[in-house]
């Protein structure tokens, strides 16, 4: 009966502080494909937006959405494309979602201002399409590349693997259900 207490505590530990530490980080990745390769560096070169993120990979052709992101700027968006929109004026999850409307299957927003990049961006409501905001200066050669040849560019945003002291947790409730299980018997 001694077992079955300790077991007991261990199961409530490990359920209570599992879901404080299981929320996993919101991990993107900016690759340069075409007509040259490059990796961007996350939290330099671009942030993953910390909510309301569509987890997805797609590979495809940038273009320019003039203007800041309305619904009237994607009138001669091409479908299949990733949207690159500049910041400013309206909600960056209404902009991914206009993005999304016209076909777009990706967004990236830049900042129009040379400033530090920003960590904690949010989209303010859910998106469905993979989205990340990029830097002042990444925004700009990917306007320069755009323009002068197209670009093409891997974006990607996922969810982070656990870390290992929420897999640590796990396992102990794990251990712990065994236990109780076992002294049941």
């Amino acid at each position: 009966m001694k077992n079955k207490g300790f077991f007991l505590i261990l199961i409530l530990v490990a359920a209570c502080l599992a879901p404080a530490t299981a929320k996993a980080d919101v991990v993107g990745t900016l690759e340069l494909t075409s007509p040259f390769s490059k990796s961007y560096v996350a939290n330099t070169d671009f942030a993953t937006f910390v909510d309301n993120n569509f987890f997805g990979s797609v590979t495809a052709p940038i273009q320019l959405v003039p203007g800041l992101g309305y619904d009237a700027d994607f009138a001669n968006f091409v479908p299949g494309r990733i949207a690159l929109i500049q910041r400013g004026t309206i909600y960056f999850s209404d902009k991914v979602n206009n993005a999304w409307e016209a076909g777009a299957v990706g967004a990236l927003i830049f900042d129009p201002i040379d400033q530090p990049l920003s960590l904690s961006v949010t989209l303010q409501d859910p998106t469905n399409i993979p989205s990340l905001f990029v830097s002042h200066s990444v925004g700009e050669e990917l306007v320069d590349l755009w323009a002068a040849s197209g670009a093409t560019v891997h974006l990607a945003v996922t969810n982070a693997v656990p870390e290992p002291a929420t897999m640590l947790l796990l396992g102990l409730g794990l251990v712990g259900l065994a236990g109780v299980r076992r002294v049941k018997k």
